[in-house]
């Protein structure tokens, strides 16, 4: 496993922009996460809803 996936320089202190990317790439582990939990527990109508345009017209 890359110890620097997020290209981050280890010798100073994290900036901003570093905090930023670490936010977002753990959002998106959650958000990941959570899909997986509906998929196991079997809510795939909520996954469905979530992932699928909903259109009115017909």
């Amino acid at each position: 496993m890359n110890d620097n996936l997020l290209n981050i320089d280890n010798s100073s202190q994290p900036t901003r922009d570093d905090i930023r990317r670490i936010e977002n790439y753990l959002s998106a582990i959650n958000e990941n996460l959570i899909t997986i939990g509906q998929i196991l527990r079997g809510d795939d109508d909520e996954i469905d809803e979530q992932t699928q345009p909903q259109s009115d017209t017909y």
